[in-house]
């Protein structure tokens, strides 16, 4: 399989997959005292989708390991009796997978004797066809039993969202998985995002953005004021630019329909890109440069601040 990535076999963690690792552990240390104390389940499920080399260049211990030893360090562990726990580790890159084998080989050997209730499954496959794999063997009529899946991929290729819907569609199934909303944001109007979508629901988002509020002060003279709404919490910075209407200013108070766009601007977290009067049609206007506005006062340079 071609890597998906640029990186070498091992690499080095950053700080960022540190952060994922210790939202991991700290949630699977409760969903194993959950499920490993209930009566109504026999077994139960971890899946790591994409599991890497076990180890990072720096020797620091990868996802598998560090769901192994959550479990196996777990202060009722003891105590959970016979629940199965199945551990599904997967990783298609061939020499990453040799690399997980042995790291996995390592952690039994130092954790010998090795609990019966315990199951390792090593897999080298593409992860949507390991998980439709797992989803038709499920006989009909039943459910699968509870999953913990884990899914850090590089990119979005391997992660269709109908998969996700398949797998979530069992009610003890759960995921914690990495959206990377700089890739995909990057790429979402060259088409190869689309097969993660239907109907073009995503080209569509911007739609959604679009919100009711009140005016909280308007700068006639700067240009530029802030509005107030539960979509964006702390105010919404809009400059007179933004403004669809046949005026190019604001009144404070007033209520408006507005579209807007995550942003650092000026202490806000939020920025309008079109704020229209409510119950009324945008306006386009062609910019102006210089000069007047069309209620004679003097209009600033028609450029909105990055």
């Amino acid at each position: 399989m071609p890597r998906g990535d640029k990186l070498p076999t091992v690499w080095e963690r950053p700080p960022h997959t540190k952060a994922k690792h210790d939202i991991l552990t700290r949630y699977l240390g409760a969903w194993f005292g959950i499920f490993g104390s209930s009566s109504q389940y026999q077994r139960v499920n971890v899946l790591d989708g994409f599991a890497g080399p076990g180890r990072y260049d720096d020797d620091e211990p990868g996802s598998p390991v560090l769901a192994l030893n959550t479990l196996l360090g777990h202060q009722s562990f003891a105590k959970f009796g016979n629940t199965q726990f199945n551990f599904i580790f997967n990783e298609w890159d061939a020499e990453r997978f040799a690399s997980l084998q042995g790291v996995l080989a390592d952690v039994k050997t130092e954790r010998a004797p090795w609990p019966a209730t315990v199951r390792m499954i090593e897999r080298n496959q593409n992860f949507q066809d390991l998980a439709s794999d797992l989803l038709t063997s499920i006989p009909a009529g039943q459910k699968l039993a509870p999953t913990f899946a884990f899914i850090d991929q590089f990119g979005y290729r391997d992660v269709p969202m109908a998969l996700i819907r398949d797998l979530v569609s069992h009610p003890s199934c759960e995921l914690f998985i990495y959206f990377d909303f700089n890739s995909v944001n990057r790429f979402a109007n060259a088409g190869n995002v689309d097969t993660h979508f239907t109907a073009g629901d995503f080209q569509r988002m911007e739609d959604q953005m679009v919100a009711e509020g009140t005016v909280r002060e308007w700068r006639v003279e700067e240009g530029w004021g802030v509005i107030d709404s539960a979509s964006t919490p702390g105010g919404c910075w809009a400059f007179f630019t933004s403004v669809k209407s046949d005026k190019r200013h604001l009144v404070t108070g007033e209520r408006v329909s507005f579209e807007w766009e995550p942003a650092d601007q000026d202490g806000y977290r939020f920025r309008a890109v079109g704020v229209w009067p409510s119950r009324s049609e945008p306006v386009d206007r062609k910019p102006r440069r210089s000069g007047t506005d069309a209620d004679g006062r003097t209009a600033v340079r028609d450029i909105r601040p990055e």
